[in-house]
């Protein structure tokens, strides 16, 4: 019985201890407080946060027709390796060559 009752207590701490800590993730519409940014950049100042940039790799350039042969040629291959694997394998079992392996 008194393990049962350390294990009771053990669990009434953690719970009472996991009410106190601090959230973690922000709640919605909650304003975070901010640092104000030091305008000198000597020892122990904080940095100003990078801005980002509209598109660093430039634009996203739309397929181009050749892309889309290229695509369509090799799904086309595909299915082909497909049928002839499927027809030699038909061919070899259904012969009895099978049997002679």
């Amino acid at each position: 019985m008194s393990g049962a009752r350390a294990l009771v207590a053990v669990a009434v701490l953690l719970m009472a201890g996991h009410q106190n800590r601090p959230a973690v993730a922000a709640q919605p519409g909650a304003v975070e407080p901010t640092a104000p940014v030091p305008a000198a950049n000597g020892p122990g100042t904080i940095a100003p946060v990078p801005q980002m940039v509209e598109h660093p790799l430039g634009m996203i350039l739309l397929d181009d027709s050749r892309m889309d042969v290229y695509s369509y040629g090799s799904y086309l291959l595909y299915v082909v390796n497909s049928l002839w694997s499927v027809g030699i394998l038909g061919l070899i079992v259904f012969s009895g060559f099978a049997a002679t392996l």
